[in-house]
């Protein structure tokens, strides 16, 4: 049987306030159909995904949800859904349709998208387990049969267990190339890219290559942020170098403000303790993001007093760890820079490096 989506009620993204609780209702007397015909056919902003996700969640679970056995209905909800990249909308559509069709051909296919929802959550048991049930009764479908190894590679070649990726709510799963459409929707805000120092994407190609280009620092771990009911939220990444850690992580715009980044990255950095050596780890925040300074004193990162040369010198530096004297915390720090190949400095760094300075410099 599907299983109930359940829509945190508390942990609501900010943006579904008052007006979308409103638009929610007026929608119900709108025909459903005709209003989900067009919006299949027209193209939908990234501001507005967060009002049809809530939408959608209030017609499969309000007080006047739709009867997914009108299948014309149920097919243009799941069009949409997959076109939002709304994952846990898609997984309770399949699993609907799963339970409720049984033309040969469709299931085959239906398990197929079921699998890859879960896979794009991160789910690869899941999806594996989806195929599985597929295969028992469809056992010569070549398609099942060759999409149930790739997932069984991934399981066995994967760096981390799975129960090392999840905690609550969170799933962290290696950024890839099939999360390029969700990313897109949640990294719309050019503000993401202009707090997180990341680039400002021209095209697919461009973020494909950027991404590749990251997956071959073999020190570095880039994860997508999923949230079990509004699927990709978000990014981290962790490089470690020694036991010596550096992270950033950013949240799309939606999602911000509900304890989600501080999940993560507790997440990824109990991953780091666990899994590859973690024993500190250096952040930077721009002095002019609040909200990521005060996440940064709620994980425990303390803010270090070096300044970081022109032109990086509005970039603040924190540190998570035991307890060191300041001119171990500069000396580290410096040389994990210089293992990053970054083009960040610490002020006073040079002359601390030939000796010139007894001790390091504060500001």
């Amino acid at each position: 049987m599907a299983a109930a989506l359940q829509q945190p009620i508390d942990s609501q993204p900010e943006h579904a306030g008052e007006a979308q609780a409103e638009a929610c209702l007026e929608a119900v007397e709108i025909d459903w159909q005709q209003q989900l015909s067009q919006l299949c056919q027209q193209p939908v902003k990234a501001s507005d995904r967060l009002h049809w996700m809530l939408v959608m969640r209030e017609k499969l679970f309000g007080d006047e949800s739709s009867n997914l056995d009108d299948h014309q209905i149920a097919d243009l909800m799941l069009e949409l859904a997959e076109r939002l990249c709304d994952w846990p909308v898609v997984i309770y559509l399949r699993e609907y349709a799963d339970d409720h069709k049984d033309h040969g051909h469709y299931i085959v296919q239906n398990k197929l998208k079921l699998a890859g929802a879960y896979h794009q959550q991160g789910l690869l048991l899941e999806a594996a387990e989806c195929i599985r049930n597929g295969l028992l009764v469809h056992y010569q479908q070549s398609e099942l049969a060759q999409y149930h190894w790739q997932l069984q590679q991934a399981l066995n070649t994967g760096l981390f267990a799975p129960q090392d990726l999840q905690a609550g709510p969170l799933i962290l799963t290696p950024l890839s190339d099939y999360h390029l459409s969700a990313f897109c929707w949640v990294y719309a805000d050019p503000k993401i890219s202009q707090l997180c120092n990341l680039p400002e994407f021209e095209n697919n190609d461009h973020w494909l290559n950027w991404l590749a280009n990251d997956q071959t620092h073999k020190n570095k771990y880039l994860f997508a942020v999923i949230h079990r009911e509004w699927g990709f939220i978000g990014s981290v990444s962790l490089e470690v170098f020694d036991g010596i850690g550096f992270f950033y992580y950013w949240l799309g715009v939606d999602f911000q403000g509900h304890g989600f980044g501080p999940q993560a990255v507790d997440l990824l950095l109990n991953l780091g303790d666990n899994c590859l050596g973690l024993n500190c780890c250096y952040a930077k925040v721009y002095e002019h993001n609040t909200p990521s300074q005060k996440a940064m004193e709620k994980l425990g990162f303390k803010r270090l007093p070096f300044a970081v040369e022109a032109p990086y010198d509005n970039e603040l530096l924190y540190y998570l760890g035991p307890d060191k004297p300041e001119q171990t915390l500069f000396a580290e720090l410096d040389w994990l820079f210089a293992a990053q190949d970054s083009d960040t400095r610490l002020v006073g760094a040079l002359a601390w490096r030939l000796g010139l300075l007894a001790i390091a410099p504060a500001f």
